[in-house]
């Protein structure tokens, strides 16, 4: 099956509405007018379908489920992860209402201080412990009672 042209398509369009909306009249004049390129009853059909449902000739453009960050949602996926360092990316994202993608980004966030330098480990720890000072009430909610945390240079501990 041939890819067919918005030109192509107007044009199909067009051979419709002189065939007077006759799906095998417009087939036949198009054979006539383009013996190359000949189109079956189907593709005037789904073309057919296409203009009248949307107007347009254009394929549509897919809605994709936009990657949602933000300090946040970074904040509770990492969280999320503490509590529970075997869930899935889908398990997470659909806890939390963020996309698998945003997930899986924020969680290699959270563990990016094991392939980084000393400084950037550093970096990494003072920065984490100050997002987790101003958002330890949402921390909680997810992460419940397992104590205070110690930060260090792989990972965050919880004394119980």
């Amino acid at each position: 099956m041939d890819f067919l042209t918005v030109e192509e398509k107007m044009e199909m369009i067009l051979i419709y509405g002189e065939a007077g909306r006759n799906l095998d009249d417009a087939a036949n004049i198009y054979a006539q007018r383009f013996p190359d390129k000949i189109r079956s009853r189907t593709s005037f059909h789904r073309t057919a379908k296409q203009f009248t449902t949307n107007w347009s000739v254009q394929p549509k453009k897919r809605v994709r489920r936009a990657i949602v960050t933000g300090g946040n949602n970074e904040i509770n996926v990492l969280a999320a992860t503490a509590a529970n360092p075997h869930a899935s990316t889908r398990e997470l994202s659909g806890d939390l209402g963020v996309s698998q993608r945003s997930s899986y980004a924020k969680r290699r966030v959270g563990n990016r201080d094991v392939e980084c330098d000393a400084t950037s480990k550093t970096d990494f720890l003072r920065e984490s412990e100050r997002r987790f000072r101003n958002c330890a009430p949402q921390i909680s909610v997810f992460v419940g009672n397992l104590g205070q945390p110690k930060f260090s240079s792989n990972y965050i501990h919880y004394s119980f």
